[in-house]
């Protein structure tokens, strides 16, 4: 970003560790800002408020000129160059701007994506099942890469979900206000590890009964 002078602002949230991963992380944010100027000083959540209250914490401490609000899960499963990419198709976009939201099901073999079978599957299977019961554009609710338009989210206010289910939160609400989708085709891979687990699956599963 500091190549392409990318008119951005990186927000690191950090949301509500034990005080001495506080104390490591805020030391790992300090060095890299003072090399990226583009990443601003830790932002960190009084208390634990899960993923969706992390982004829309960090959303709400975002500079009041920012045009563009946008969130990329912090693993590296999606590249630096499709984050790039991103960033450049929004800033290309013309009102009234739509939400850009990656997705990981696609056909276009140029852009490989990475991840067991298992996931895949049911992965797919939850977002066309979603996608159809909740009647939203976006062919890959849960991909952790979004951008929004800012004075939408902020005007629109209201926000509750802090879970995983923001994801389905956010693309209910530009259904309703007629807000386009654009889909845009990621490389991703995925990282060990992960914190989500099938109890986390069930519960997005209530929220789109819930938010039909």
């Amino acid at each position: 970003m500091n190549d392409e002078a990318l008119p951005v602002e990186i927000l690191v949230v950090e949301d509500g560790s034990p005080d001495d991963e506080l104390e490591k992380t805020a030391r790992v944010v300090a060095s890299v800002a003072a090399e990226f100027p583009a990443v601003k000083t830790i932002v960190h959540t009084v208390h634990h408020r899960g993923k969706g209250g992390a982004v829309y914490w960090g959303w709400q401490q975002s500079a009041a000129s920012a045009v563009w609000l946008a969130m990329v899960d912090a693993d590296g499963a999606v590249p630096v160059h499709e984050v790039i990419r991103g960033i450049r198709r929004a800033l290309e976009n013309t009102p009234p701007h739509a939400i850009i939201t990656a997705t990981r099901y696609h056909s276009e073999t140029s852009r490989e994506v990475r991840r067991g079978w298992i996931r895949q599957r049911t992965g797919a299977w939850f977002a066309d099942w979603a996608q159809r019961k909740l009647n939203v554009g976006a062919v890959d609710s849960q991909c952790g890469f979004k951008l929004v338009p800012a004075s939408w989210w902020r005007n629109r206010g209201n926000w509750r979900e802090e879970g995983y289910a923001f994801y389905l939160e956010l693309l209910v609400a530009a259904r309703d206000d007629d807000l386009p989708i654009e889909n845009l085709a990621i490389e991703w891979s995925e990282i060990g590890e992960s914190n989500v687990t099938w109890w986390d699956g069930w519960s997005l599963i209530e929220t789109v009964k819930r938010l039909q």
